[in-house]
Protein backbone atom coordinates (compact mmCIF):
# COMPACT_ATOMS: atom_id res chain seq x y z
CA UNK A 1 0.00 0.00 0.00
CA UNK A 2 1.08 3.56 -0.59
CA UNK A 3 -0.63 7.10 0.73
CA UNK A 4 0.57 10.01 -0.91
CA UNK A 5 -0.70 13.52 0.17
CA UNK A 6 0.23 17.19 -0.91
CA UNK A 7 -1.23 20.30 0.56
CA UNK A 8 -1.31 23.30 -1.08
CA UNK A 9 -2.71 27.32 0.59
CA UNK A 10 -4.75 30.01 -0.93
CA UNK A 11 -5.07 33.73 -0.13
CA UNK A 12 -6.94 35.87 -2.14
CA UNK A 13 -7.42 33.23 -4.97
CA UNK A 14 -3.15 33.11 -5.09
CA UNK A 15 -1.78 29.67 -4.52
CA UNK A 16 1.17 29.97 -2.65
CA UNK A 17 4.15 28.46 -2.98
CA UNK A 18 5.38 26.11 -0.09
CA UNK A 19 8.31 27.95 1.38
CA UNK A 20 11.79 27.61 1.13
CA UNK A 21 13.45 27.97 4.81
CA UNK A 22 12.52 28.86 8.03
CA UNK A 23 12.27 32.47 7.60
CA UNK A 24 9.93 32.76 4.34
CA UNK A 25 7.93 30.08 6.70
CA UNK A 26 7.37 32.60 9.68
CA UNK A 27 6.71 35.32 6.72
CA UNK A 28 4.04 32.99 5.40
CA UNK A 29 2.36 32.11 8.43
CA UNK A 30 2.57 36.04 9.42
CA UNK A 31 0.47 36.87 6.12
CA UNK A 32 -1.95 34.52 6.75
CA UNK A 33 -2.33 35.24 10.41
CA UNK A 34 -6.01 36.69 11.08
CA UNK A 35 -6.74 36.67 7.51
CA UNK A 36 -9.24 34.01 6.06
CA UNK A 37 -7.46 31.65 3.77
CA UNK A 38 -8.45 28.15 1.60
CA UNK A 39 -5.89 24.93 2.87
CA UNK A 40 -6.42 22.03 0.31
CA UNK A 41 -5.17 18.55 0.74
CA UNK A 42 -5.37 16.16 -1.87
CA UNK A 43 -4.71 12.13 -0.78
CA UNK A 44 -3.98 9.15 -2.65
CA UNK A 45 -3.98 5.61 -1.70
CA UNK A 46 -2.95 2.80 -3.83
CA UNK A 47 -2.16 -0.64 -3.47
CA UNK A 48 -1.80 -3.95 -6.54
CA UNK A 49 -5.77 -3.54 -7.35
CA UNK A 50 -7.09 -0.56 -6.71
CA UNK A 51 -6.73 3.67 -6.60
CA UNK A 52 -8.39 6.35 -4.88
CA UNK A 53 -8.02 9.67 -4.81
CA UNK A 54 -9.81 12.13 -2.33
CA UNK A 55 -9.59 15.99 -1.59
CA UNK A 56 -10.44 17.98 1.61
CA UNK A 57 -11.07 21.93 1.02
CA UNK A 58 -10.92 24.10 4.71
CA UNK A 59 -11.53 27.35 4.90
CA UNK A 60 -10.36 28.82 7.26
CA UNK A 61 -12.08 31.53 9.18
CA UNK A 62 -10.53 34.97 10.61
CA UNK A 63 -11.81 36.19 14.07
CA UNK A 64 -13.65 38.86 12.38
CA UNK A 65 -15.73 36.32 10.80
CA UNK A 66 -16.12 34.21 13.98
CA UNK A 67 -17.41 37.25 15.48
CA UNK A 68 -14.26 37.55 17.79
CA UNK A 69 -12.55 40.96 18.36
Amino acid sequence: MLITSDTTVCLNNAILNKPKDLNEAKLMLQTLSGKTHTVITAVTITDTEKCVTFMMKLKLLSENCLGRR
